[in-house]
This record gives C-alpha cells, structure tokens and sequence, in this order.
C-alpha cells in the first residue's frame, strides 16, 4: 500500500525516476585562458528530488483523483508520502512541470462517476 497523507494510492504506482537524480551537482566556468575550472558540490539533503508515481495498471477512483486535484490546488501543501516498504518522505507536488496530475480514463465512455476509474501520474518532489 501507498499513502500520501491519509489518501491510499493504488499499489501499482511505481517510482519511475527513483534512481534519475543526483545530490552531486557541478559548477563549471572558463577561466579567461579557457581553462576549464570544475567545481563539484553535493546537496544535504533529498530536496527537490522528483518523485514521479505512475503505471499502466495504477487505477484510481474519480473520487480519490478529486481529492488529489483539489490538494494540488492548495499553494505550499506538504504532505507524507509512504511506500509499500515504509520508506517515508515529506513531498509537495512539483509545480514546476504542470501538470502535477495526469489522468485518463482506464475505459473511455461520457458517463463517469465516483466509481469510475482512471490511469494515474502524480509529479511529486522531496521537501
């Protein structure tokens, strides 16, 4: 099971660039000869990681979707995101790529309600 706050989020959903960033981080500048000057620094902490969720089988509820919609509406919201494994972060959605949430009907159709269920993408980041 994963949560995020109190909302349980389909277990599918796979951290799919867990493993696409770095704490080391470079400054590079050429000095008036052109001489590369390289200076390596590495971050304190996880801040700013991107957590993106996803999976073709991540199905979620329109009822859940409305509640992770309106959370994203909400400037600064932090909330405690938990893994299946208790691994546990302080994350916010990531703003900076809109949209935050991505989602689409599992089956298209025009009815849909509370029931109806949708393929997910969450952009979440470390805070």
């Amino acid at each position: 099971m994963i949560t995020l706050d109190a909302l349980e989020l389909p277990s599918e959903l796979i951290w799919i660039d867990e493993y696409s960033w770095s704490k080391v981080r470079v400054n590079e500048k050429l000095s008036l000869s052109g001489v590369r000057n390289i200076a390596e620094n590495k971050l304190p902490a996880d801040s700013g990681r991107p957590v993106t969720l996803t999976s073709d089988y991540a199905w979620i509820k329109k009822s859940y979707l409305d509640i992770l919609f309106n959370w994203s509406e909400e400037l600064n919201k932090e909330m405690i995101l938990i893994f299946h494994n208790f691994a546990t972060y302080n994350v916010r959605f990531r703003h900076i790529e809109y949209p935050v949430i991505e989602a689409t009907q599992v089956l298209n159709t025009a009815f849909h309600d509370n029931n109806t269920y949708y393929n997910l993408i969450i952009k979440l980041e470390i805070v």
